[in-house]
């Protein structure tokens, strides 16, 4: 409670008090002197009074600013950066490299190769008689009979027993090319027949060389 509200108060109820004796001095035909009791109340009242002011000129002094000191206005709070659409590298702190995934640029379309004709001496081959465990060879030759280069894309065996070697570089109008097959009889016995295809740029794509043998074991 304020400390003035406080003293107001108590003054209040300290004259209400004396009501009686001011009710009987008006009641009496003299002119009524201040009694002891009033003046006791007034002085008493007049200190408190003059303490309740100290204090009070104590507490502003207290709660009010100091010299010297300038009254700060709070700062505006600053609008959060949007963030942008654009991607953000973040390097994660715990780890002391990074890596950046390059974008690919897209393949760009192969050559069209131009188409030529081949024409095969022979497609199949008969070893014969092979012993366990020999290696087996044959020769397969293929000649070019058109107008562009041919070239042998790649040649895929049929087991993983035929190892094939060609002809790598661009045969020329009328030149040849060879299809060498190695057959590896180790492990086998019976008649075995394998088949090997052949990727060319002819308009019939592949072709299919076949050989056969009979493995016995000695």
């Amino acid at each position: 409670m304020n400390p003035l509200v406080f003293y107001f108060f108590s003054l209040f109820f300290d004259f209400l008090g004396d009501f009686p004796l001011k009710e009987s001095i008006k009641a009496s035909p003299q002119k009524p002197k201040h009694s002891l009791k009033t003046r006791r109340i007034m002085l008493k009242h007049l200190c408190i009074f003059t303490c309740l002011i100290f204090m009070s000129w104590g507490m502003f002094a207290q709660n009010g600013p100091k010299p010297g000191e300038q009254k700060t206005q709070p700062q505006p709070e600053m609008a959060q950066p949007v963030e942008s659409a654009t991607p953000v590298l973040k390097v994660d702190p715990a780890s002391s490299s990074f890596s950046v995934r390059p974008q690919l640029a897209p393949a760009a379309p192969e050559a069209e190769i131009p188409l030529t004709t081949a024409e095969w001496p022979e497609t199949d081959f008969d070893f014969g008689t092979i012993k366990q465990g020999e290696i087996a060879r044959h020769v397969f030759k293929v000649k070019n009979t058109g107008t562009q280069p041919l070239k042998i894309s790649r040649v895929k065996p049929s087991c993983g027993c035929t190892t094939p070697n060609w002809t790598k570089e661009p045969i020329p109008p009328g030149g040849e090319g060879e299809i060498e097959v190695a057959f590896d009889s180790g492990g086998k016995s019976g008649i075995q027949r394998k088949t090997v295809t052949v990727f060319l740029n002819t308009e019939e794509r592949a072709f299919t060389l076949r050989f056969n043998g009979e493995i016995v074991v000695e």
